[in-house]
């Protein structure tokens, strides 16, 4: 697996990346991103992104940008996360 910006093959396959409609990502020289559009099922009753989802953003793009650096076969998990919200996901 060379250092280069790969596509994420089977990353986004995934029933829960369906779910909450994550878009094609990126691994690149420990840089990794992740998106999606919200959704009217993505919004909590106050009409903000539910903080969990952000947190889920979060995770997903770190894990991309581990993957870049790990030799094939290499495997990764997050085993402890913080997030600190400045602001309502609109």
């Amino acid at each position: 697996m060379t250092k280069e910006s790969q596509p994420l093959e089977n990353e986004d396959d995934s029933p829960f990346a369906r779910l909450i409609a994550l878009k094609d990502g990126r691994s690149d020289s420990s840089v990794g991103t992740v998106s999606m559009t919200a959704q009217p099922h993505h919004v909590q009753s106050a009409g903000n992104v539910y903080g969990g989802l952000t947190a889920v953003l979060a995770d997903t793009a770190f894990f991309r940008a581990v993957r870049s650096l790990l030799e094939p076969g290499d495997r990764t998990t997050t085993v402890e996360m913080k997030v600190n919200f400045l602001a309502p996901s609109k």
